[in-house]
């Protein structure tokens, strides 16, 4: 079964709804090997999460892939020099460490 256009863009926006929901720093990189040449070219790029959500590049315009394009976001945890996980700011952990610090 092959997922219609409109249901393929509202999977792309629901992982970026849930993404964007995650109280850590996640980066987004592009998963588009084999969807057609020009996709290709952006396979493995790998950008902030706030980037992807001003610049939504998928689905990419520039497909040549004659049915659509069906390249999607892969996400991983943004770590400091420390290997540390980083926390968005005001995200839910910290709004706890207020409440116990009062």
């Amino acid at each position: 079964m092959s997922l219609s256009h409109k249901e393929y863009v509202d999977c792309l926006n629901r992982d970026l709804r849930q993404a964007e929901k995650s109280n850590l720093k996640l980066n987004a990189f592009f998963i588009t090997k084999g969807c057609c040449k020009e996709c290709d070219k952006l396979h493995g790029i790998e950008l902030s999460l706030e980037e992807i959500l001003k610049t939504k590049l998928l689905p990419y315009k520039n497909c040549t892939r004659e049915s659509g394009c069906i390249c999607c976001y892969g996400f991983h945890c943004v770590r400091d020099p420390n290997g540390r996980l980083i926390r968005k700011k005001g995200g839910m952990f910290n709004t706890i460490r207020k409440y116990l610090k009062s």
